[in-house]
């Protein structure tokens, strides 16, 4: 069975290699090693997931084989669990636990398809790696009048969406498609085909190409590229993917999903929702609420009227003179926050947090990484593990400090003139302070360390608790 598996596999994967790149002989536009960069990571999410599925075949055939022992002596022997089968098979738990393990680390405790909500699609334009055909550029335009208060819905692939406002009560649309052909006048012929579909819907217009309906030769490498005017008042829900996304100056409440490209918004007189995968988003001067979810990119969010909502992985985050309640979600990246005015609420994975001249009250839970606050005005609490721990307030507090840590080192920076209670706790830990006045209530030593006191009376609580390093508490 071991060498029967084996060989299985082994001939499998000279089988799908030898096809790929047999294919990629007769056609030229394949590239088998870009295909192979792009979907490297399939294999691995297979047998991430279906690992188990060796073992219980594997169980079937050991079953079978002892159903036929009476008849076939040699099957009854293979039947048998021998001392390489039982190494085989540690092995296999062992590595299937660990890809297991490794992938949901990655994508959020589920696996990658699926935290994605994606499904593994092969189109015709995904095997357009590289395309040594030459490109040609085209370009058509259409207006069409519109009422106000109505919205647009555009929906693109492969291509790049610039929306600009007018004074205009039309939709004026630019289409400027690059087109890869053998010649120009083959190409020509590709772009009388395409076409720009606007279409009447109920409360507005829908935006498109008729990409879909081309010859499958015809879309590869075909790239289309929308530029719209349109009413300031109008909202939209765009759809994109492969491209970047400019939108400026538009009033309203505006959808934007995207994907392997950028988002740059700016300007809107309204509420703003993103979605984005593998590309940056930026997003300043928004009057209403702005929620954001990213994947594989930096977020830079500036100047926001309403709460601001984030939820981002594997890219940092900036947020920057936000008014409302702000409430960031970030995996294996660093957030940075400065100028809020209102609350705080930070959950991280792996990231590490920086936050000053925050207003209101902050809240941050992370892991593995440093927190650093400064100035903030409101309740601080923090929760961290193996990451040391920063607070620092130029003014002297008047709300309480409360700080539940593992294995990290607790630093609180505060002007001399403070009055505040304490009780500070480190297990396996030490306890330093530069306030000769404070009064110590209650002072232990040895494997569980505790300081309670006071500096002042009247002031409020801090309390700290972490454990293997040291709790400092500092005048500035």
């Amino acid at each position: 069975m071991r060498k029967g598996l084996g060989t299985v596999i082994f001939s499998l994967i000279l089988i799908g290699t030898g096809t790929l790149f047999l294919l990629g002989n007769f056609f030229p536009e394949l590239r088998p090693w870009r295909l192979i960069a792009r979907y490297w990571s399939v294999p691995w999410l297979l047998f991430a997931q279906f690992w188990p599925v060796i073992i219980i075949l594997w169980g079937i055939s050991k079953l079978t084989h002892y159903l036929r022992s009476d008849q076939d002596p040699a099957a009854g022997r293979s039947s048998l669990l021998s001392g390489g089968d039982t190494v085989l098979l540690v092995f296999l738990l062992i590595a299937g636990t660990t890809a297991t393990s490794v992938t949901k680390a990655f994508h959020g405790g589920t696996f990658g398809w699926k935290s994605d909500r994606e499904r593994n699609r092969f189109d015709i334009e995904d095997w357009n790696f590289s395309d040594s055909r030459p490109a040609f550029e085209f370009a058509e335009e259409v207006i069409q009048p519109v009422h106000a208060g109505e919205r647009l819905e555009v929906a693109n692939r492969f291509g790049n969406v610039d929306l600009f406002v007018h004074e205009s009560p039309t939709i004026k649309v630019k289409l400027q498609e690059a087109v890869r052909a053998d010649d120009e006048a083959q190409g020509r012929e590709i772009a009388n085909g395409l076409k720009i579909v606007l279409d009447r819907k109920d409360g507005g217009y829908s935006l498109a190409t008729n990409r879909e309906s081309l010859p499958d030769q015809w879309r590869r490498g075909l790239q289309t590229h929308f530029s719209v005017w349109l009413p300031k008042s109008m909202a939209v829900t765009l759809t994109n993917e492969h491209g970047q996304v400019t939108l400026d100056g538009i009033s309203g409440s505006h959808i934007i999903r995207n994907a392997h490209g950028s988002v740059t918004i700016k300007n809107v007189d309204g509420s703003l929702h993103i979605e984005n995968r593998h590309g940056p988003v930026n997003v300043s001067a928004i009057t209403g609420d702005c929620s954001i979810k990213n994947k594989y990119g930096a977020v830079e969010v500036e100047a926001v009227g309403g709460k601001t909502e984030i939820e981002n992985a594997h890219g940092p985050v900036d947020l920057r003179k936000l008014k409302g309640m702000v409430h960031v979600s970030n995996r294996y990246g660093r957030i940075a926050c400065a100028d809020l005015e209102g609350g705080l609420i930070i959950d991280g994975k792996h990231s590490e947090v920086r936050a000053e001249n925050i207003g209101g009250s902050a809240q941050v839970t992370t892991a593995y990484r440093n927190v650093e606050l400064e100035n903030v005005l409101g309740e601080i609490s923090v929760s961290g593990q193996h990451g040391d721990i920063a607070i620092k307030n130029l003014q002297p507090r008047v709300k309480p400090i409360v700080v539940d840590a593992e294995y990290s080192g607790v630093e609180i920076t505060l002007p001399k003139e403070s009055r505040f209670e304490l009780d500070a706790r480190s297990k396996y830990g030490s306890f330093v302070s530069g306030f000769e006045s404070v009064i110590l209530k209650e002072s232990a030593t040895g494997k569980n360390l505790r300081v309670r006191g006071s500096n002042g009376t009247g002031g409020p609580l801090i309390t700290i608790q972490t454990s293997y390093r040291s709790i400092s508490l500092n005048p500035s």
